[in-house]
């Protein structure tokens, strides 16, 4: 008899101490409340500019030499501009279509060829000097073969802007012909189109397995590398025996490369049964009742298509059982362990989703971007052979991150607290604290997530309203203002966490020059990587520039630089640069510390073309903090970075950034920023005592691992 009290009891006690439990809670609820926005945002950037970038692009159509001088052609030279279209006439069937399946024409607008239905119900035969349309069909009919490929996105859009003009002038050739003759029948039928997909069945059935066998082969490698990286890590310190291993006579990093190649080994043994399966199924198929899906769709492996997939489920491999092996080593038990692999599933899952994106093909752009290189690679092998240059590109790319991996799971394992069984804990905040100079690495790292999912729903709605006066709020109230009440809260020294300290002259200096030439290199880097076809939104672009022009409403000049260079130089330099800086400098290197605080910084931005920019200011700043052990000359660089920038889009009004001199600015950027960096290289160098909640001395003088992190208290 099942007694409910028990049941309650029991029910209580679990879910207490699964609370109690704060990582595994940060890593179930906060962290995809944090991803999710990110990933959406990112996401929805990429297939807007995929989609603008195709819309953008004029598609070539290749024209039957014969149909140079019907109407429907001359209608469709008369709307080339406003359609998007190139019209290329061409002599030779074979030779037109041999070019649309090599992509070097997105459409093919034929006659049909001699001998075919069409042809015969609509003429006489086709001679060796084809006459005009209207002598050999007479002035009722025209029957046309319209050719694309249906694995082109381009070769898509393309055939849609013909078959709209089409559509239009049919409709228009039809009523003429009504009026002019005053009876229907076959007149109403101008132009007879038949639609021919130019695609092989290779091509339509690699275009299908490469939106899914990708996403299979990254899901059937995670799944069976899971177990194993657990297994041999957690599972190892709950039983007590990695302890013992330890101790042997062997290095951490043999420990590690044995650990490493045993998840390697049974993480392929799962990519290579699911490849396996995949071609037995599609072996069968015939047996299946699938023999007319067969006829359209050919779903045969080469033997260099399946040594290319095999190569890159090998790459999967590499980089998913290193990331697992070292999320899964900072867990206490296999139980947390569980709950820590989470983040890598979400990693490792975003490239098929990038890999569904319209337009989104393998270039030199994309191909340094692990696990998604490899999803793009597939699916381009997949559809249009292998190409084997870019497959040795992306094969080195992997290699060298997958080596960055196995190196940090190195590092990871060599902690003395993996082989104790006592782990530092990265707490968010306790119950009772006693005062602390600042925050700790994992307190800091809370904080900040908590402050991003503030700004991406609370900071939207308020720049949705007024983009300037929004800014201002969501800088001051949102961000800085629970920041500030947090650190009274738990208690910190608000001198020591947002290092409130006074700064060497010579950081001044330094500081004054790099907030005057740091625009440069990264207005320059931002326009590349436009170029590249990172994505940006040119309306939000054009319409924020509209909204920062000085204009004789209440938002004149001085609120502009108020809301755009003082107020983000103050909040951002406080929450990145004071209250995440000065926590995370517990657990990491300098090194480490500045780029992984520029880092978040640039994510906060939410655009993919500035994060590269946003993060090498971020390093600036990050630098000058290090080096002189205060806020304020970061705080001064950043304002004056923001302030130039605005004011050089006032003065240069709607001038394209290409025709900037770059050829000048950019090395006199540089110079300027190099002459900071040596102003400032043994500032701060020698060690400082230790200091104490109102220590006076900058704590940027220490050694960053030296401190004690109170969040581990």
């Amino acid at each position: 008899m099942v007694r409910p009290s028990r049941v309650r009891a029991i029910w209580r006690k679990e879910l207490r101490e699964t609370l109690r439990d704060r990582k595994t809670l940060l890593l179930m609820v906060l962290l995809p409340v944090v991803l999710y926005p990110l990933l959406l945002v990112l996401l929805l950037q990429v297939a807007s500019a995929q989609v603008s970038s195709l819309e953008e692009e004029t598609a070539r159509v290749a024209v039957d030499e014969a149909l140079a001088s019907h109407p429907l052609v001359l209608a469709l030279e008369a709307e080339a501009t406003e359609l998007g279209i190139q019209t290329l006439y061409r002599q030779s069937r074979e030779e037109t279509l041999a070019e649309l399946r090599r992509r070097q024409v997105e459409v093919a607008l034929l006659l049909p060829a001699e001998g075919s239905p069409d042809d015969a119900a609509s003429g006489p035969e086709r001679p060796a000097h084809a006459p005009a349309p209207e002598q050999r069909y007479g002035p009722s009919n025209l029957a046309l073969e319209l050719h694309f490929l249906s694995v082109s996105e381009r070769s898509r859009v393309g055939v849609d802007r013909v078959e709209g003009l089409l559509a239009a002038w049919t409709e228009e050739e039809t009523l003429r012909r009504l009026e002019a003759l005053g009876v229907g029948g076959d007149l109403l039928d101008a132009v007879t189109t038949s639609y021919m997909d130019a695609a092989e069945t290779r091509q339509r059935g690699g275009y299908l397995l490469g939106a899914l066998l990708p996403l299979l082969m990254i899901v059937t490698v995670l799944v069976g590398a899971t177990y194993p990286a657990i297994d041999l890590t957690a599972g190892e310190r709950e039983r007590g025996s990695i302890q013992t291993l330890f101790t042997a006579p062997i290095s951490t990093v043999e420990i590690v490369a044995g650990k490493y190649l045993t998840v390697l080994c049974i993480a392929l043994i799962s990519g290579l049964a699911n490849l396996i399966s995949m071609a037995l199924v599609f072996g069968q198929a015939s047996l299946l009742g699938l023999g007319d899906v067969l006829d359209a769709f050919d779903f045969s492996l080469s033997l260099e298509l399946i040594l290319l997939l095999f190569l890159a489920i090998l790459q999967v491999a590499l980089f998913v059982s290193a990331a697992l092996l070292g999320a899964a080593v900072l867990a206490k038990s296999y139980k947390e362990a569980q709950s820590a692999t989470l983040p890598v599933y979400l990693l490792c899952l975003l490239p098929g989703t990038f890999a569904q994106l319209p337009g989104v093909e393998l270039s030199l752009s994309n191909v340094w971007i692990p696990a998604v290189n490899v999803v793009l690679l597939t699916k381009h092998a997949l559809v249009e052979g292998v190409p084997w240059g870019m497959t040795a590109l992306v094969t080195g790319v992997n290699l060298l991150f997958a080596a960055a991996a196995v190196s940090l799971t190195a590092r990871i394992f060599s902690r003395e607290g993996l082989v104790v069984g006592e782990l530092a804990p990265l707490p968010l905040w306790g119950k009772h604290r006693r005062p602390a100079p600042h925050a700790g690495a994992g307190e800091a790292l809370g904080w900040v997530a908590v402050l991003f999912v503030l700004f991406f729903y609370v900071g939207s709605l308020l720049q949705q309203a007024h983009l300037l006066v929004g800014v201002v709020l969501t800088l001051w109230l949102v961000l800085l203002l629970p920041t500030l009440g947090v650190a009274r809260l738990w208690k910190l020294d608000f001198r020591s966490t947002f290092l409130l300290y006074r700064a060497p002259g010579r950081v001044w200096a330094a500081a004054l020059l790099i907030g005057l030439s740091a625009w440069v290199p990264v207005a320059w880097i931002t326009e590349l990587l436009t170029d590249f076809g990172l994505p940006t939104n040119p309306e939000d672009e054009a319409m924020l520039m509209e909204l920062l022009r000085p204009t004789d409403a209440w938002w004149g000049p001085a609120f502009v630089l108020f809301a755009v260079a003082l107020t983000p130089a103050i909040c951002e330099e406080a929450i990145f640069r004071g209250f995440l800086f000065t926590g995370l400098r517990t657990r990491l290197g300098a090194a480490s510390l500045v780029f992984v605080t520029a880092l978040i910084f640039g994510l906060f931005h939410l655009s993919l073309a500035r994060i590269v920019g946003t993060t090498l200011l971020g390093v600036a700043l990050g630098w000058l903090v290090l080096r002189g052990g205060s806020l304020w000359p970061a705080v001064l660089a950043h304002a004056l970075n923001n302030t130039v920038a605005i004011s050089g889009a006032w003065l240069l009004g709607d001038t394209d950034a290409e025709s900037l001199p770059w050829a000048w600015l950019l090395p006199a950027a540089f110079a300027a920023c190099g002459l900071a960096m040596w102003l400032v290289r043994d500032v701060g160098a020698r060690p400082s005592p230790s200091e104490g909640p109102s220590g006076p001395r900058p704590p940027a003088a220490q050694d960053p691992k030296v401190d004690r992190d109170p969040g581990a208290a």
